[in-house]
């Protein structure tokens, strides 16, 4: 956002470089020359004898403010001297400043004219119009800025979703970790019971079930181990999003669990969320806006060029610049000092019209505008597609949420069903003692912690759809208390943790305006 904000190549300016087409440029110069020429003629020698040499001295001066305005015209101040000194013998003065100081404006009637023209296109006395196009104004820059700011919300958004993805993963992964250490607890209790009956002589036990439950113990074992590797790989990416350094001394451990309630969603309002929040919907609607402004400037210079022009002077003479008295020792006036003469304000002159152009034929303005008139019809298909793709993935979003939940209630059937299977088995191993219902007992309570993991899983899967609905309404961040402040001095992104943890990242941004 700040990169585009500080633009200043052709297409990609920010405000401040479009802003910069309405300061006022100063330009000033000065030229002195001096010139030696044989004459051969008497009457256009100024008085010289043929074959005498005409020595001139010449300077020109000249400084002036020029601004463009908003309206597409522009405004000048002018003043100029010019400098001629001369040995011919029919001059007033040998040395002489002719000079003025004058005030021009034009206006644009028809082509180029008007505030949204200028905000749109730029100035169109400055604009190269047939290589930067009609999108040089300010208000594309800011619209340009604010998209730049959508692509940055969007950016944040997916980031979140992912952290919050890999935040669930890595709390189903040490769950994962859990299950497969409560297996391994179990396996050794049965091993340690059947061998207690083997040592003892007691009915039940053998090499067969011992063998069984070694095969099932290498199996935890390798799960266990397999959990503890998807812990590590996924805590090292939830790291790596978040930015966070690799730290071997301290682990990431999630202390949130996952959403146990039913989340009922009004669908109407769902989609009235989605196409008010989402920001892509925002960002093409900005496209759209800024081509249909675009369009507009390219219909307004298919017009001909008829530009108002006006100017006032004030002109000078002296035989001196600057001189304290109007004496000159050669006329009743006073011509000694030339800025005297012309603050007098005695010599004036005014200039009025009208100047006019138009090709013949408008290849160049059609091609423009035919140009753009596409553009704007492919943004707003591109954006009807995205408000019926929007509904389509509402609709899945809405179904895995649902399924889920489902997935929810099942699991928490099936754990009371394994449980109630585990109690009984349990108590038959009490009346029976037999090593055949300790096996089917162990398996039970296998069955068991299977059947929470599956649980769990469930509940996470709950959870991260209803993250995803959120997602997909466009409502990320603001359920997530995120703010994304943009003021003068810098740009904070302030994130409430799920585990009521407030971290503030700031950007310092010295040189924003938004």
């Amino acid at each position: 956002m700040v990169l585009q904000d500080t633009g200043f190549l052709l297409g990609q300016r920010g405000e401040q470089a479009a802003l910069a087409d309405f300061d006022t440029q100063f330009a000033m110069s000065s030229i002195w020359g001096r010139n030696e020429q044989v004459q051969n003629n008497r009457f256009l020698s100024g008085g010289l004898q043929p074959g005498k040499t005409l020595v001139e001295e010449t300077g020109v001066f000249s400084a002036e403010l020029r601004k463009d305005l908003r309206s597409g015209g522009q405004l000048a101040l002018v003043h100029d001297w010019n400098y001629n000194e001369s040995n011919r013998t029919d001059l007033l003065f040998p040395s002489v400043f002719n000079g003025s100081l004058r005030g021009e404006f034009r206006q644009p009637l028809l082509a180029g004219t008007g505030f949204q023209y200028t905000d749109t296109a730029g100035p169109v006395s400055s604009n190269l119009i047939g290589v930067s196009g009609v999108s040089q104004g300010v208000v594309i820059a800011a619209i340009n800025t604010d998209i730049s700011f959508l692509d940055f919300e969007l950016g944040v958004a997916r980031m979140l979703r992912e952290i919050e993805t890999l935040y669930w993963q890595l709390y189903q992964s040490y769950d994962a970790l859990t299950r497969a250490s409560a297996d391994l607890v179990v396996l050794e209790k049965t091993r340690g019971n059947i061998k207690s009956r083997v040592a003892a002589q007691a009915p039940g036990g053998g090499t067969a079930e011992i063998s069984e439950i070694k095969t099932m113990a290498f199996r935890a074992t390798i799960e266990r181990n397999d959990a503890l590797d998807a812990v590590l790989s996924i805590e090292a990416q939830l790291r790596r999003l978040m930015g966070l350094t690799v730290d071997g001394s301290v682990v990431i451990q999630p202390t949130s669990k996952p959403i146990g309630a039913e989340l009922i969603v009004d669908w109407d309002a769902a989609v009235a969320t989605a196409l008010d929040s989402r920001a892509e919907l925002r960002r093409q609607s900005m496209q759209v806006r800024s081509l249909e402004l675009q369009l507009s400037a390219a219909e307004s210079l298919k017009k001909p060029r008829l530009d108002l022009v006006a100017s006032y002077r004030v002109n000078g003479f002296g035989d001196h610049l600057i001189r304290d008295t109007d004496f000159d020792g050669l006329t009743a006036e006073g011509f000694n000092s030339a800025y005297r003469t012309l603050f007098q304000g005695d010599h004036t002159g005014w200039e009025l019209g009208f100047q006019f152009a138009m090709p013949l034929g408008a290849r160049l303005a059609d091609t423009r505008i035919r140009h753009l008139q596409l553009r704007v019809a492919a943004a707003r298909a591109i954006l009807r597609e995205q408000e019926v793709e929007i509904t389509h993935e509402l609709a899945a979003a809405y179904r895995e949420l649902d399924r889920a939940w489902q997935g929810v209630e099942f699991g928490e059937q099936r754990l009371g069903a394994t449980r109630q299977h585990a109690k009984a088995l349990e108590t038959q191993f009490q009346v029976a003692g037999d090593t055949q219902t300790l096996m089917l007992l162990t398996r039970a309570q296998l069955a068991v912690v299977e059947a929470e993991g599956a649980r769990l899983a469930s509940s996470v899967q709950h959870t991260e759809a209803q993250a995803d609905l959120n997602y997909r309404m466009g409502a990320m961040l603001r359920l997530n208390n995120i703010q994304l402040a943009d003021d003068h001095c810098h740009i904070a992104w302030i994130v409430s943790t799920p585990r009521s943890e407030t971290v503030e990242v700031a950007v310092e941004d010295s040189g924003s305006t938004r």
